[in-house]
């Protein structure tokens, strides 16, 4: 009797196994779809990568997103793309806080299962400038710096997001944001200086170089020529 009864509780057990293993296969499909419904619309506009999506005619918004999964970086390439043509376009007030309350909360969702990425935090930074919320803007930028310090594409505009929030960062990201300066001085110079030149912001980034007079005097080389 009792190895009969072993041998339903095993059934039992192998049929909900098998119920949730089908389950979690049926979610991923779904995603999938989600997924490539989103990217087919950005296909559409070439490249996909943040700096190619601003540069492209994109609609203020996009099919399908809202029912991306959390976790998909898809959300991140788009929610900076959308940020960067906000800051280089032209574009109504009313557009432009409805689009970064959207990319706020997406990123908010997203940094919750993947907590790690540097991008994402960026993007949220940048989203929370456009709302006003500095403070909470400060914070996402040192989030930003602390998981990806010297991540490349991300330095100059970290840069300039620091100029703008300055005043509201604490010790530790004022020291970070100096770091920022000095590696974006080495390895992306022009860029850098076109950037902080736009801002008016040449004498902010010499004073952030000023512990470093190798970078700094690289710097006010290239703002000269500039």
């Amino acid at each position: 009797m009792r190895r009969g009864l072993d041998h339903y509780i095993l059934l039992a057990a192998s049929v909900a196994l098998a119920g949730a293993l089908l389950a979690i296969g049926i979610r991923g499909l779904i995603d999938a779809g989600h997924e490539l419904a989103v990217d087919t619309q950005l296909d559409l506009f070439g490249n996909q990568t943040p700096l190619a999506l601003a540069a492209a005619p994109l609609p203020s918004s996009i099919s399908g997103v809202d029912a991306l999964p959390p976790a998909s970086h898809t959300q991140v390439i788009l929610a900076l793309a959308q940020l960067d043509r906000l800051n280089s376009h032209t574009v109504p007030p009313g557009e432009v806080n409805a689009v970064a309350a959207a990319t706020v909360e997406r990123m908010r969702r997203y940094l919750e299962t993947t907590p790690a990425d540097t991008r994402a935090w960026a993007a949220l930074a940048q989203g929370l400038v456009l709302l006003r919320q500095r403070q909470a803007a400060a914070a996402a930028l040192k989030m930003s710096i602390l998981t990806g310090p010297w991540y490349t594409p991300l330095l100059v505009s970290r840069c300039i997001l620091g100029v703008d929030l300055f005043p509201e960062l604490d010790q530790e990201a004022r020291d970070l944001l100096r770091g920022q300066f000095r590696v974006a001085t080495d390895r992306l110079v022009v860029q850098l200086a076109a950037a902080v030149k736009a801002r008016r912001a040449g004498d902010f980034a010499l004073r952030m170089l000023a512990t470093s007079p190798e970078e700094a005097t690289k710097l006010m080389l290239q703002l000269a020529r500039a």
